[in-house]
């Protein structure tokens, strides 16, 4: 039996619930966040629906498939979209790269200047990222260089830290044991 009077109430949070799912399927991917957010949604929609007394009426499985298929096709979309690997079908990968240069935008093979930006430092090592793009003609292209930056992580390494290399990369990658690779770095600084 339905609560008169307070009926108005279930449309703007039933609408008011779906939004905020919706928003938990685009910063949550993978098959067990939707079926937990499927869940949250339609046992927090039976809530509402019990709370208020708003009796169900009329086209319930034409709703509830709507629901369900809007849900699920707003987690496919978001799990495409948020994969970073699914950008690179629209780019052009055959300009050259551009990195900063004094802040302006500069193919890399004429870059002066590349700008780094500076994420740690330490007396041995340090760590900086750098900002790099191609050039796109198509605007699906335009868009994503606006949208999407691309960085690349450098670490610098002082010649003299105590860490050791496996192999030598010099050496088609012979096997090092500790004590060559010191006396090598002993030489070295």
């Amino acid at each position: 039996m339905a609560k008169t009077g307070r009926n108005w109430i279930h449309y703007p949070l039933v609408t008011l619930l779906y939004l905020v799912c919706v928003l938990m399927l685009l910063f949550h991917n993978g098959v067990m966040a939707f079926l937990v957010i499927f869940s949250v949604f339609f046992i927090g929609r039976w809530f509402i629906r019990y709370m208020n007394g708003h009796a169900t009426s009329g086209l319930k499985i034409l709703k509830n498939a709507f629901l369900v298929c809007s849900l699920l096709g707003f987690a496919f979309f978001f799990t495409l979209v948020r994969s970073a690997s699914n950008y690179a079908y629209f780019l052009a990968q055959e300009s050259a790269l551009q990195v900063m240069d004094k802040g302006i935008w500069t193919d890399i093979n004429f870059a002066n200047h590349i700008d780094l930006n500076e994420q740690f430092t330490h007396p041995n090592t340090s760590h900086k990222t750098l900002k790099i793009k191609r050039y796109q003609s198509s605007i699906w292209g335009k868009i994503l260089n606006l949208l999407v930056t691309k960085e690349i992580n450098v670490f610098y390494f002082k010649p003299c830290n105590d860490f050791y290399l496996l192999a030598s990369v010099n050496d088609n990658f012979k096997p090092l044991n500790i004590r060559s690779e010191e006396r090598r770095v002993g030489k070295e600084c």
